[in-house]
């Protein structure tokens, strides 16, 4: 993967950073993108930095369709490719559906599902222009389970999932694979914030008996995206049963 250019948001932290870590461990460029940390995020390409690797930090929020073109052109005139991106943005807010207000739930849907819509449509020219490119998606086994009193955070997700399914069956023929990887709970800022009965209960469900670790997840992204011919998929990586 060297001389690669991968973008990857809510890069600052959890398993932002550790897929950015990832990929430039691999040799990969990096453009890492979030909301809020800043600071942190600059860390993060100053530690890729020291490890020899590229990396740049955007403060860029990806609902915000102007600054998200405006970063992806900055990316591309930096590094000379743009060749994977990562729409790992997440935010959660746990709520009932009766007690969840509209701009509760067009926040949640603005960051987890209209950011990935907006990345990948400003990511998308470069790549066509390339023949190749592969964008994936980090999901969660919620868009298909469901999960009691995060109806929007649920809803994000499932249609992540189908920004994936009909964006691979768009571009394939072009060269661009698009994949969505579902994690397990991980012990990442937005996991340790869930209810403990909650978090008690999806780890008893996992038939490993554990839960997933930012470094699992950003490995599986990385060999996911070192393998050719693979599109158009869902990768369920929290080890409950599904169905």
């Amino acid at each position: 993967m060297k001389g690669l250019t991968v973008i990857v948001t809510g890069g600052s932290r959890g398993l932002g950073k550790a897929i950015a870590l990832a990929f430039a461990a691999e040799g990969a460029k990096v453009g890492l993108l979030c909301r809020r940390s800043y600071e942190t995020a600059r860390e993060v390409a100053r530690q890729i930095e020291r490890e020899g690797g590229v990396a740049w930090a955007y403060p860029c929020d990806v609902a915000d369709c102007g600054a998200v073109n405006s970063t992806v052109g900055d990316v591309f005139r930096k590094a000379g490719s743009l060749d994977l991106i990562v729409n790992n943005a997440g935010v959660s807010h746990s709520s009932l559906l009766l007690k969840t207000d509209e701009g509760t739930w067009d926040a949640v849907l603005a960051t987890n599902l209209t950011g990935a819509f907006n990345l990948t449509r400003a990511a998308l020219p470069y790549m066509l222009r390339q023949r190749r490119g592969h964008i994936v998606n980090i999901g969660s086994l919620s868009a298909i389970q469901g999960i009691m009193g995060s109806v929007a955070y649920c809803a994000s997700k499932a249609g992540l999932i189908g920004l994936t399914l009909s964006s691979a069956r768009e571009y394939g023929s072009r060269g661009i694979a698009v994949n969505a990887v579902l994690p397990g709970y991980m012990p990442t800022e937005m996991g340790k914030a869930m209810p403990p009965a909650s978090r008690e209960a999806i780890l008893s469900e996992n038939v490993l008996g554990r839960g997933s670790t930012p470094e699992d997840v950003a490995r599986f992204i990385v060999r996911l995206v070192q393998t050719e011919g693979v599109s158009g998929q869902v990768f369920n990586l929290d080890s409950r049963p599904w169905w």
